[in-house]
């Protein structure tokens, strides 16, 4: 089973592996250092109307917009970057289970990409 959690008000559950590309909204992308000093980037956001934090991403991949996790999840990054607080909250408390710190949440740095390639392809 796959290691994401998720907030429905008053407690965080595990997400079954699901076949095919989950889309997710109000997404981001942040990079965590674990309680043991390594650093791996995870999508948060708001996929099935919940606030999700992925795994560990292995793959990113800016012309289709989606990202692999490394629990074999795939992601599609719909709709512009945003920000869920579930999905935070939920960032918060897994971080605080394990120990792990956020490094950066790299919502503006996005932002700036995707316009870009909106420029490039205008």
């Amino acid at each position: 089973m796959e290691m994401h959690i998720t907030h429905t008000p008053g407690y965080i559950r595990m997400i079954p592996l699901v076949p095919g590309a989950t889309p997710i909204e109000k997404w981001s992308l942040v990079t965590i250092q674990t309680a043991k000093g390594t650093r791996a980037k995870h999508v948060i956001g708001r996929a099935d109307n919940e606030g999700r934090y992925s795994t560990a991403l292995v793959e990113i991949d800016w012309k289709t917009l989606t990202v692999q996790t490394s629990s074999g999840r795939i992601y599609e990054l719909v709709g512009p970057p945003g920000r869920d607080a579930d999905a935070h909250w939920i960032m918060g408390m897994a971080h605080m289970a394990r120990g792990d710190r956020l490094i950066k949440n790299h919502l503006k740095a996005i932002i700036r990409l995707l316009r870009a390639m909106e420029h490039n392809h205008a």
